[in-house]
C-alpha cells in the first residue's frame, strides 16, 4: 500500500473536522499520496450546509462527533443536497454497528483515525465507484429512454450485471457476470435469477430477495447477500425499468463485491466477543481468587484472635494452631500459583535442567500425600518401570515435582472413595545418545483416580488459564483453578505434552509425556535424594533481618537448638558484626534490607571471610533469585515462609562441610 496516486486533476475536498491535529493528518496523508489537493475545512452545521449548497466537491470527509452535530446529520444533509458526492466517515471512536448504519444510509466507507494511511485509498476507491455509479446511472437512463447504444456501457461495467424480464427470467448478462458465474447466456436462459443468487432448487423468490422486495415496493432496492455462485458477499442493487405506460418491463441487477468489508466486520465482531469473554473470565477469576485468599485469611486471623481467649485448654490451643497452619499453607499455595502464572504469561519462566531421580521423587510424593489420602479413606500408590539406578534423568526437578503434585492434589480433591495411582511408563526403544552413559527414552507419567470424572466438553477447557471447570465444581471445591494451566505450561517448556481421559462418575487419568536422558551411572548427589541428618553441635550464627516479626520468628524456632545468635537489621550492620565477631560460623541474611541489601552485604562479607557460609533468605520464590544470590556469594538459599526443619538441615549441612 505504499504506491502513490499521481494525478494532475485537482481534488476538491470538504472536511467536516473540529480537531486541528486530525485535520493536518488528513491533509498530510492526501498530499503525501500525490493528490493535487484543494481542501476546505468546516466545524459546524450552518457553515457546512452553506458550502454544500454553493460549491462543488469531489469527496466529503466527516468526523463522527462534532459540537452539536454528528456524521448522521452530515450524511442526511449530503443526501438531500448532493447525493452523488461520495461521503466518508473519518473517526477515532466509531464502532462496527455505527459504521454499518452509516454505510446503509449512503456512506461509501469509513476510516479509523488510528489508521490514517487507509484514507487515500478509501478516497480513490470512492472516486472510482462514483465514476462507476455515474456510468451506471447513464446506462439506466439510456435504457429507459430509448434502449439504444447500451451494449458498450453494459458490457464495460466492472460489476456483475444481469437484465431480467418482469417474471425474473434472465435476458442478458454482462461480461463481468459471465466471468463470475463461469457460464454463457445460453446456459442460463432457463433459470430464474434467484436460482443463481440463492439456491438451484429455489422455486420462488425467497424472503429477502431483492426482486421480491422490489415487486412489493415498486422501487429500487439494495440488499446485502452471500452469493455462493460468485464466491463471496455482494451488495445487490435491483432497479425496475418501466414501459411508457408505467408497467414493469425489465429489471436490472447490479452486484458490488463487499466480501472484504463483510469479512472485516465478522473479524471485528469475533474480536469483540473474544474480548468480552476474556473480560468475563478474568472477572470470574478475580472473584474466585478473592474468595480463595479471604477464606484462609479468615482462618488465620480468626483463630489467631481466638488464641487470645483466657484459660484455653492445651487441646483447644493445639486445634487452633493446626487450623492456622493449614490456612497458612493454603494461602501460600495460592500465592505460589499466582506468581507462577504471572511469570508464565510474562515469558519469564525458565527451565533449570539437572539430574533427578524419578523413583525417589515418586516415593517422596507418596510419603507427603499419604496422610491426606488416609484422612479421606483413599488408597495412594505409585508405579515405576525402571530401577532406582536407571531412573536418574536430566530434567527440571522442581517443575516435574510441581506438575505431579498439582495432578495428585487434583485427584485427592475430586475423589471421595477408591484409589489414586501415579507413576510412569517407559515408552519406545532406548536410543543411544552421544554420551556413552546415557540413553534417550520417552517417559509417560500418569495420575489415575476414581473420582467424579470430567464431561467430554470440558477436557480441553480445564487446561485454560482463568478456568476451573463448571460453575458447580467451582462452588463445591476450593482452589484458584490455575494448577492444570501451570502444569501444562511447565510440560510444554520441558518439550512434552499433556492430555486427559475421563468419564463422568468413573474417574480420570491425566497423562503427560516427557523426553528423558536416562543416566546409567551417577556418583553425584541427585535431586530428590534424602539428605542425611545429624545432631547440631553448638554454633554461632548471625541473623541479618530488618523485619521485626521475621527476626522474632527465626529467634523463636532456633532458641532450643544449641545456637548462639547475633543480630543485624541492615547490610552495613551485618558486615560490622562479622568484622567484630570472628567466632561467627554462619550468616543467615535477608536479601532486601535498608541502607545495603543482602546481595551487596554478602559480597562484602565474602571479601572479609571467603569461607564463612552464607544462607540467603527472601520472600521472592523464583529460581532467578536463587541464581542472583549464588552469584553474590551465598552458599545456600531458603524462601519465606521459613520452615524450621528445612532451615536446620541447611545449617547442619553447611556447618558439617
Amino acid at each position: 500500500m505504499d504506491n502513490k496516486i499521481i494525478t494532475q486533476e485537482v481534488l476538491n475536498v470538504l472536511s467536516l473536522e473540529d480537531s486541528d491535529p486530525d485535520f493536518e493528518i488528513i491533509r498530510y496523508q492526501l498530499t503525501n499520496a500525490g493528490y493535487n489537493l484543494s481542501i476546505s475545512r468546516v466545524e459546524k452545521k450552518p457553515e457546512f450546509e452553506v458550502l454544500l449548497r454553493n460549491n462543488h466537491y469531489d469527496i466529503i470527509l466527516a468526523d463522527f462527533n462534532l459540537p452539536g452535530f454528528d456524521a448522521f446529520g452530515a450524511l442526511r444533509l449530503c443526501n438531500e443536497i448532493c447525493p452523488s458526492i461520495p461521503f466518508i466517515c473519518v473517526s477515532g471512536s466509531i464502532g462496527e454497528e455505527t459504521a454499518i448504519e452509516l454505510l446503509k444510509l449512503g456512506a461509501v466507507d469509513y476510516v479509523l483515525k488510528d489508521r490514517p494511511e487507509r484514507l487515500p485509498f478509501a478516497i480513490q476507491r470512492a472516486l472510482d465507484e462514483a465514476k462507476e455509479k455515474t456510468a451506471i446511472r447513464l446506462a439506466e437512463n439510456e435504457i429507459k429512454k430509448s434502449k439504444k447504444s447500451w451494449e458498450g456501457i453494459f458490457h464495460g461495467l466492472s460489476h456483475p450485471t444481469v437484465i431480467l424480464d418482469a417474471n425474473n427470467n434472465i435476458l442478458e448478462i454482462n461480461d463481468s457476470f459471465r466471468k463470475k458465474i463461469g457460464k454463457d447466456l445460453t446456459e442460463l436462459k432457463n433459470l430464474k435469477c434467484w436460482e443463481i443468487f440463492h439456491s438451484p432448487d429455489t422455486s420462488c423468490p425467497p424472503e429477502g430477495c431483492p426482486f421480491n422486495q422490489m415487486i412489493f415496493s415498486n422501487s429500487a432496492i439494495t440488499s446485502e447477500m452471500e452469493i455462493e455462485a460468485f464466491g463471496g458477499y455482494y451488495l445487490v442493487n435491483c432497479t425496475p425499468i418501466l414501459d411508457d405506460e408505467g408497467k414493469l418491463e425489465k429489471v436490472i441487477h447490479i452486484a458490488t463485491d463487499i466480501t472484504e468489508r463483510k469479512l472485516a466486520e465478522r473479524e471485528l465482531i469475533l474480536a469483540k466477543e473474544h474480548a468480552e469473554e476474556s473480560d468475563r473470565l478474568k472477572s470470574a477469576f478475580l472473584a474466585n481468587i478473592s474468595h480463595e485468599i479471604r477464606t484462609p485469611m479468615n482462618g488465620i486471623l480468626g483463630f489467631a484472635e481466638l488464641l487470645k481467649t483466657p484459660e484455653l485448654s492445651s487441646d483447644v490451643q493445639e486445634n487452633y494452631i493446626r487450623i492456622i497452619e493449614q490456612s497458612g499453607n493454603r494461602m501460600l499455595n495460592i500465592i505460589n500459583d499466582i506468581v507462577d502464572i504471572s511469570k508464565i504469561e510474562a515469558g519469564q519462566m525458565n527451565t533449570h535442567i539437572q539430574e533427578s531421580n524419578v523413583n525417589h521423587l515418586l516415593k517422596d510424593l507418596q510419603v507427603f500425600f499419604t496422610p491426606e489420602a488416609e484422612k479421606k479413606g483413599l488408597r495412594l500408590k505409585f508405579k515405576t518401570t525402571l530401577s532406582d539406578e536407571e531412573s536418574v534423568i536430566q530434567t527440571d526437578h522442581t517443575k516435574l515435582s510441581q506438575i505431579l503434585s498439582n495432578l495428585i492434589k487434583n485427584a485427592l480433591k475430586f475423589t471421595k472413595s477408591g484409589t489414586i495411582e501415579f507413576g510412569y511408563d517407559s515408552t519406545g526403544s532406548p536410543t543411544k545418545s552421544t554420551e556413552p552413559v546415557s540413553e534417550l527414552v520417552e517417559l509417560t507419567f500418569f495420575v489415575r483416580d476414581t473420582g467424579v470424572g470430567i464431561p467430554a466438553d470440558q477436557t480441553e477447557m480445564i487446561f485454560e488459564r482463568f478456568r476451573q471447570g463448571s460453575a458447580s465444581l467451582t462452588r463445591a471445591y476450593e482452589g484458584a483453578g490455575l494448577g492444570l494451566s501451570i502444569s501444562k505450561a511447565f510440560i510444554e517448556m520441558l518439550g512434552g505434552k499433556i492430555w486427559v481421559e475421563s468419564e463422568p462418575g468413573k474417574g480420570s487419568v491425566f497423562f503427560f509425556q516427557l523426553p528423558a536422558a536416562i543416566k546409567k551411572t551417577s556418583t553425584q548427589k541427585i535431586a530428590g535424594d534424602t539428605t542425611e541428618k545429624s545432631s547440631l553441635r553448638s554454633v554461632k550464627i548471625l541473623i541479618a533481618e530488618d523485619d521485626e516479626n521475621c527476626m522474632k520468628y527465626i529467634k523463636t524456632i532456633l532458641q532450643n537448638e544449641n545456637i548462639v545468635l547475633f543480630e543485624a537489621s541492615t547490610g552495613i550492620e551485618a558486615i560490622e558484626s562479622v568484622k567484630n565477631n570472628p567466632e561467627i560460623e554462619l550468616v543467615l541474611t535477608d536479601m532486601k534490607m535498608p541502607e545495603m541489601d543482602g546481595y551487596e552485604a554478602t559480597r562484602q562479607i565474602k571479601l572479609l571471610r571467603p569461607s564463612l557460609p552464607v544462607i540467603a533468605q527472601t520472600a521472592y520464590a523464583f529460581v532467578e533469585d536463587l541464581e542472583k544470590a549464588m552469584q553474590a556469594g551465598c552458599d545456600d538459599y531458603i524462601s519465606k515462609p521459613i520452615r524450621k526443619q528445612l532451615l536446620l538441615e541447611k545449617i547442619r549441612k553447611l556447618i558439617k562441610s
